[in-house]
């Protein structure tokens, strides 16, 4: 059968390997889609992670003042705030690996009882790429916030006059 539709582009399949070609598709589709949602998820999260560390700044600027005023020069304060700025990702990250493997083991709990032999995979590459690019939007945008923050000479800052 394949011989006559030579050259014509089709060919003719089994309904069993049809059916699986069907399955392929709507998988590939299936991660296409989760991979999309998840992207715009994560978008929103850094742009309020980085929203979040901007607000908070005009409150710490008489706490960097102050530190200004014992003696520490600007470059030593926005690496205090990079530092912080990572501990909070490290944080973040346990306590989000925490809740992320509670649903997983709930789901894969549930899922074994409906089907058996359900697959376990964790996506360690995209899990890292996340992880990093949370790093990496906190620590630059706190570092530019408090390098932005401490622009001014400390004792203006501090709110003393002179």
């Amino acid at each position: 059968m394949n011989q006559a539709l030579a050259g014509s582009g089709a060919h003719v399949l089994t309904y069993g390997a049809h059916l699986e070609a069907q399955r392929a598709h709507a998988a590939e589709q299936t991660n296409n889609a989760a991979v999309v949602i998840l992207g715009i998820a994560l978008a929103y999260a850094l742009i309020a992670v980085a929203n979040t560390l901007i607000m908070a700044m005009p409150g710490r600027r008489q706490e960097f003042a102050l530190l200004g005023l014992a003696g520490t020069v600007r470059s030593q304060i926005v690496k205090v705030a990079a530092a912080e700025a990572a501990v909070a990702v490290v944080v973040g990250t346990v306590l989000a690996a925490v809740a992320t493997g509670l649903a997983a083991v709930t789901q894969h709990v549930s899922l074994s009882k409906l089907v058996t032999g359900a697959p376990a995979e964790i996506p360690w590459a995209q899990v890292l790429g996340t992880v990093a690019l949370c790093a990496l939007v906190t620590v630059v945008t706190a570092s530019g916030a408090t390098w932005h923050a401490t622009r001014r000479r400390a004792i203006e800052a501090a709110g003393i006059r002179e």
